[in-house]
């Protein structure tokens, strides 16, 4: 059963829902492509999220939201 995620979508609209062409498309294997859809978002790495952006023309925020998060600061546990 596919998650309902970007990359779960791009699958379903750009693939007919067959993994193994999405993995072909982006050079991967099933398994790999099968980990972006439990992560949720395409890698920032390997230039898979750009190759996601030219293939749908969605936004990067789209693709990968996580990298446009701030880190939380870490709070001061040093008493004073």
């Amino acid at each position: 059963m596919m998650k309902n995620n970007i990359v779960s979508r791009v699958r379903k609209i750009h693939f007919n829902g067959s993994l193994t062409k999405a993995a072909q498309y982006f050079n991967v294997s099933s398994t790999a492509y099968h980990k972006w859809e439990s992560d949720g978002e395409f890698p920032a790495k390997s230039g898979r999220m750009q190759q996601a952006h030219v293939l749908t023309g969605y936004s990067y925020q789209v693709l990968t939201p996580s990298i446009f998060v701030l880190p939380k600061r870490a709070e001061n546990t040093t008493p004073a």
